[in-house]
This record gives structure tokens, C-alpha cells and sequence, in this order.
């Protein structure tokens, strides 16, 4: 395969692969766990579980409780979860500390400054041991059977690079909608890429379940920019296909109106970089493939990036983002 990446059948085995390299409190539901069930005859820790879960978290004491507790009750209890705590300035890390101290599967990892949110992420998955990882977000939760529905699949499929899960996205005031960014992506290399960056939506596929190999050979060390998980997901991409779960396994909480916008305004001092805000995730998604896969992204790379300036602008014009 081009321009280094490797499919995940050069790559091996999974285990293989991995030796060789504030929100709003969400309501509690039938099903997932409170905070308070946390570590009630927690099994005990494994030093090279099955599967790796990364949880990077800044100020997040209103919900991380619930997050964590919905992770921790995973049917499929062979798990460790990293946290990373981004030097907070609420409950947050205490909240943390509290409950590795009950369950054992838990490593707490404490940042001495704030690292900023790509360098978090990265983190925990680089403290990752398991040969699969999925990242979680302190304001989202899974369900219960979450984990085994995806690795019964993802090792069902061995040219697979990961497992998306379908997932519903709830939003202030009640409304739901299922997240359109976690779709099944599979076929040849050029037209997984070509299919996604046409429309990657939400990119709820990056909380999904993927073989740690593959998502350590596509995370970016030491780069932020807009749009920076959009090409880590690429890239997994360019090494396997992306199956999806059958049933709704995650709970996402829905962004307000004009965030990303807002993130990015204060994300890019660049005016040029601002009316075309993934154009700087473009040019470094294109400098990481080979010549073949640039040709086949290159069509969708400039619809996505006249669709995300238009959206921009006409966020503008409603009012919807000031400068």
C-alpha cells in the first residue's frame, strides 16, 4: 500500500499490530448505569486487556460521573479505561481519583497544565495496553453493550480497521436525531476516503472501536487544527474499511448552534484560514497520501471545502456566528 500506510492485513494480528508499535447532567436511563454502581464488584484489573478505552476531560465534574459509570458497566468486562484529566479547575480529577480507587480497571492520568484537547486525546491513547482502543467523551455515555456488539464484529471482519457506532444525538430541550456521521464505509481505499470527505457530518466514527495499531498510526502527534480528527478518521480509512454497529450503542450530546464556528474563529487568527475553515485540514490530509489516493480525495476535499465556507457564511448572515 502507498505512501507508508499499511492495510490492517500487512499489519497483522491485532495483537500483532499492537506490540509493534461541562456539558449539561444528562438523565439517568433503564439500562446505564449511575455513578453510584461504579465499583460494586468490579472485577479485577488485567494487564493487557482486550480493550482500551481513552477518556480525555477538561472541567467535565457535571457529567463525567455518568460517563464513566456507563463505561464501567459494559457487559463485556475485559476493559481498562485511561483517563486523562487536563488540569481542571472543578471536581473533575477528584471525581476521577474517587472511583479508581474502587475499581481497579481504572488508571487516572493527571496533566500538570493544560495540553490543549489533541495533545489530551492523544495521551490516553498512548497509555492505551489493550489491542483495541475507542475513544469516550466525559459528556457522552454508551450502552451496556456497546463494547462486545462492536468487537464481536470488528473480529469477525479481519481487513477491518474499525467498528462506528450508530448513535443518537440528543439535543436541549428533547430532540433526538440519529448521527449521521458513523455510516458502514467499506470497499477499495479510494472510495472509502472519496466516500467520507464527500460528507463527514458529525464524525461520530471516531468514538467507535478500533484496533489500537491502526489508530496510533493515524493519529497526528503534536498538530491541532480544524477539522483534526476528520483526518485521523481518513486514515484510518486509507487502512481498512469501517463497519458500523447494528444497534444504537452511544448517546452523544448535540452541540449548540455555531460552536465549531465559534472554536474556530478562536481557534485561527488567519482570516483566509477562517472563510475556508478545512482547508488547513485538507493540505495536511493530502501531504500524508500517496499519489493515487490525493488524485481520488481531491474531488471530495474541494466539495467538502466549498460546503463548509458556504455554511460558514451563511451562518454569518443569520446572525447565527459574529466574528
Amino acid at each position: 500500500m502507498e505512501s507508508g500506510w499499511k492495510s490492517v492485513e500487512e499489519q497483522g494480528r491485532p495483537e500483532e499490530a499492537e506490540t509493534r508499535t461541562g456539558g449539561t447532567r444528562v438523565p439517568h436511563e433503564p439500562g446505564y448505569m449511575t455513578p453510584d454502581a461504579v465499583g460494586q464488584a468490579a472485577p479485577v484489573r488485567s494487564d493487557t486487556p482486550t480493550v482500551s478505552i481513552g477518556l480525555p476531560v477538561f472541567n467535565g465534574e457535571a457529567t463525567i460521573g455518568v460517563a464513566i459509570a456507563a463505561i464501567l458497566g459494559q457487559s463485556f468486562a475485559d476493559i481498562e479505561l485511561v483517563i486523562s484529566d487536563n488540569a481542571s479547575t472543578d471536581a473533575t480529577l477528584a471525581i476521577c481519583e474517587a472511583v479508581a480507587r474502587r475499581d481497579l480497571r481504572v488508571r487516572v492520568l493527571r496533566q500538570p497544565r493544560n495540553l490543549g484537547p489533541v495533545a489530551n486525546f492523544e495521551a490516553v491513547l498512548r497509555a492505551a495496553r489493550g489491542p483495541y482502543f475507542m475513544f469516550a467523551a466525559a459528556d457522552d455515555r454508551v450502552a451496556p453493550h456497546a463494547v462486545a456488539e462492536m468487537l464481536a464484529m470488528i473480529e469477525a471482519a479481519p481487513g477491518a480497521a474499525a467498528c462506528a457506532p450508530r448513535a443518537l444525538i440528543e439535543f436541549a430541550g428533547g430532540r433526538t436525531r440519529e448521527a449521521r456521521g458513523s455510516g458502514a464505509i467499506t470497499g477499495p481505499a479510494c472510495l472509502r476516503l472519496a466516500r467520507f470527505l464527500l460528507r463527514p457530518s458529525d464524525n461520530t466514527r471516531f468514538y467507535g472501536l478500533y484496533r489500537t495499531g491502526v489508530m496510533r498510526a493515524a493519529y497526528i502527534p503534536g498538530r491541532a487544527f480544524h477539522g483534526f480528527d476528520w483526518v485521523v478518521s481518513a486514515l484510518t480509512l486509507a487502512m481498512g474499511g469501517h463497519l458500523r454497529s447494528a444497534s444504537i450503542v452511544l448517546r452523544r450530546e448535540g452541540a449548540a448552534p455555531g460552536k465549531y464556528h465559534r472554536h474556530l474563529f478562536a481557534q485561527e487568527r488567519s482570516w483566509l484560514h477562517r472563510l475556508l475553515p478545512v482547508a488547513r485540514m485538507s493540505a495536511e490530509l493530502l501531504a500524508r497520501l500517496g499519489p493515487r489516493h490525493r488524485v481520488c480525495v481531491l474531488p471530495s476535499l474541494i466539495v467538502v471545502n466549498l460546503h463548509q465556507s458556504l455554511f460558514l457564511v451563511l451562518s454569518m448572515l443569520r446572525g447565527r456566528l459574529r466574528p
